[in-house]
Order: structure tokens, then C-alpha cells, then sequence
């Protein structure tokens, strides 16, 4: 890595941050999982088909709200550390404050009220727009000349996250979809607000980063130069 100035040796690597940013995608596909606690809810508090199909379609509404969370980010983005852990942390608040009130409406020890129900189906929903946008943008930029790859793998995880879900409630929690719940509201909470830590925008190029750049650079200028000679003979006209 190249040499850094002192005021950037509090930096984390971002590899590291790429690494705790694939695991905080892990919770970012949480309202694909409601199907799981969907018949619960319904059962619960006594809802008709309309009434619990309206509260995923609440889910899925406060996933379409990613442009507060980009906006968030945006207006944050001169602060490398704090800002990307900052919108994270919002996401996380969302996280506890939809699923806990989930949690307690659907274990009976919140008042049934449907409009407050649909009110935390979408702080639900909302909140793995946090997590998607504050992953995506800081390796996106901390990675500018391996987007695609960033991109791809961090989706992945996204794609990952209802199965490794899904599976812990197989595997720990069935029947119990109101523990499930709960667990919702605590584990991605908890384990998105660590991994926070370690996410940072680096502002500056690796030392490995800078040579890539160069290469590229070199072998555009011969290509371009290539190109030209070959046009100004009859070689480059003329079909063989």
C-alpha cells in the first residue's frame, strides 16, 4: 500500500470494509422473509387475506424509500467515517423500532390498531434500504475500477440474506414466528451496528490501484496509436 500521511492512518483498509459490508448485506433482504411470519400475524391479531396482504405490500412499500436513505447519504458523503456509519445506524433504528413493534403487536402485548401495524411493516421494509445504499455507494467509491465485481458479490449476499434467515427460523425457531420476530428485531440490529466499524471511504489509491491505472492508460494510448497508423495505410480500408 502506498505510503499514507498520518491524517490517514486511522483509515480502515477497505477491504475490510468490503469484507463487513458482504455480512451487513446478509440482513439487508429481511422483508423477503415475511412470508415466514406472515400466517402468525394474520392469525394473531385476527386480520382478513386483504388486510395481511396489505401489510407486505407495506413491507414492500418502505423498500421503494431508498431515495431518503441516498439522500441521506449524499448530503453526509464529506465525512468518510461518520457518514457511512451514520446512515447504517439510521438503518438500524429502522430495523428495531419496525420489527420490535411487530413483535409486540403480534405476541399480543401491543394494542391491535391496523394503521400502527402498517406503520412498522414499513420502518421494516425501509430499513434494508440503509443498509443496501451505505454498502453499495462506499465500495462503489472506494473501488471505482472494480464496480461491477463490488456490485455483484454484495448483491449476492443481498439475495443470500432471506435463505440464511429463513433457514435460522427452520432450524431454531419453527413454529415460534413471534420469537422470530423478535430475533429480528435484535440480530441484524446488532450485528449491522458492529460491523459499522469497519466501514469507512478511503480517500486515496492504492499503491497497486495507482499501477493498474497506468497500465490501462498505456495500453489505451497503444491501441489509439495503433489504430491511427493502421487507418492512414490501405490495410485498415480495404476488406481482405
Amino acid at each position: 500500500m502506498a505510503s499514507l500521511p498520518s491524517t490517514d492512518a486511522s483509515y480502515i483498509s477497505k477491504w475490510a470494509t468490503f469484507s463487513a459490508s458482504a455480512f451487513i448485506q446478509a440482513c439487508a433482504g429481511l422483508s423477503y422473509s415475511f412470508s415466514v411470519y406472515a400466517p402468525t400475524i394474520k392469525d394473531t391479531l385476527g386480520l382478513t387475506q386483504t388486510q395481511i396482504a396489505t401489510v407486505g405490500s407495506a413491507v414492500n412499500l418502505g423498500g421503494y424509500f431508498a431515495i431518503v436513505s441516498g439522500s441521506v447519504y449524499d448530503s453526509l458523503k464529506g465525512h468518510h467515517r461518520l457518514g457511512p456509519r451514520l446512515v447504517l445506524w439510521m438503518g438500524c433504528l429502522c430495523c428495531f423500532c419496525g420489527y420490535t413493534g411487530l413483535y409486540l403487536m403480534a405476541s399480543g402485548k401491543a394494542p391491535n390498531n391496523f394503521p400502527q401495524l402498517l406503520v412498522f411493516a414499513v420502518a421494516a421494509g425501509n430499513s434494508g434500504t440503509y443498509f443496501d445504499t451505505t454498502t453499495l455507494v462506499t465500495n462503489v467509491r472506494n473501488f471505482p475500477n472494480e464496480r461491477g465485481f463490488v456490485v455483484g458479490v454484495l448483491k449476492s449476499f443481498l439475495g443470500l440474506s432471506s435463505s440464511v434467515y429463513t433457514s435460522v427460523y427452520v432450524a431454531f425457531f419453527e413454529p415460534d414466528a413471534v420469537a422470530f420476530l423478535l430475533m429480528l428485531a435484535l440480530l441484524p440490529t446488532g450485528l449491522a451496528g458492529l460491523l459499522s466499524l469497519g466501514l469507512n471511504y478511503v480517500p486515496y489509491v492504492e499503491a497497486s490501484e495507482a499501477v493498474q491505472q497506468q497500465q490501462q492508460q498505456h495500453q489505451h494510448q497503444q491501441h489509439a496509436g495503433s489504430s491511427s497508423s493502421r487507418w492512414r495505410t490501405t490495410q485498415g480500408r480495404f476488406l481482405s
